[in-house]
């Protein structure tokens, strides 16, 4: 498998982290002595099943550390877009539809067991895309006072998680619904609106479930998607704010010590 590494984002003036840090690179705030994407790539080099990984949004120079090969591209503008242009880079080496780990650059507790477990989830040409969920029970457990913002459905309550899985094949009937979704995804109320009325009101009544709100999105979308319950908070534990990264350094410096 390879991976996608969404690395870039520059820290503007109306970000919560400007004047807080002195990078210029979100993905490089220091954390434990060591840039945050830097543990996200420890993860992903880590793991059994990756081969090759694809950074997105950071200069070679960055003289980030791999144990598997690196492919600097540049930023895209857009989440969305870098994806896409991450995934078109993957085909043109290999040439096939291709499973792909798309993971972003601000969740430093990822670990390698993680991938893998998520890597294992994955259904022989069932599903064109893995997308990780984490209730409510999970992440306030291991991360409490993280202030996540959670989707109250019938039979859960869950958070979007920031590493999943696709096939390259989806890409060739990729839609401008499709791109609004990713760039929506902070906010689920937004995304559910993309999805429909009538799923928005599910939503918000709390009367559909996991699932169907899953099988809703993807016929939408027309692609066959699997909404995953995972069980590890740290896949869906973005640094998007101070708060979280004071607990994120205080999380990381007793795995380090």
């Amino acid at each position: 498998m390879q991976a996608i590494l969404l690395a870039g984002g520059r820290i503007e003036s109306d970000d919560p982290f400007y004047g807080l840090i002195s990078t210029e690179m979100k993905s490089m705030t220091p954390i434990c002595g060591k840039p945050m994407v830097q543990w996200v790539l420890d993860a992903l080099s880590g793991s059994k099943v990756i081969e090759k990984i694809f950074v997105i949004g950071l200069a070679e120079r960055s003289e980030l550390s791999s144990k598997k090969p690196l492919v600097f591209l540049p930023d895209q503008g857009g989440i969305f877009d870098n994806i896409c242009f991450g995934v078109e880079k993957i085909v043109e080496v290999s040439a096939r539809d291709e499973m792909i780990v798309v993971a972003s650059g601000d969740i430093p507790a990822l670990t390698s067991e993680m991938v893998d477990w998520l890597a294992s989830q994955i259904e022989v040409d069932l599903y064109d895309i893995y997308y990780s969920t984490v209730t409510r029970q999970v992440m306030e457990a291991q991360f409490p006072g993280s202030n996540r913002s959670y989707v109250h459905l019938r039979d859960v309550e869950i958070c979007g998680g920031d590493v999943n899985i696709i096939n390259s094949r989806i890409f060739n009937q990729a839609n401008d619904l499709w791109k609004r979704l990713s760039e929506s995804r902070k906010s689920s109320m937004k995304q559910a609106a993309l999805i429909g009325l009538s799923t928005l009101i599910l939503v918000l009544l709390k009367a559909i479930t996991l699932d169907g709100a899953a099988k809703r999105i993807c016929r939408k979308l027309k692609i066959r998607g699997k909404a995953l319950l995972v069980p590890y908070a740290e896949m869906a534990m973005d640094v998007d704010k101070p708060h979280q990264l004071d607990i994120i350094k205080a999380f990381l410096s007793e795995k380090v010590s």
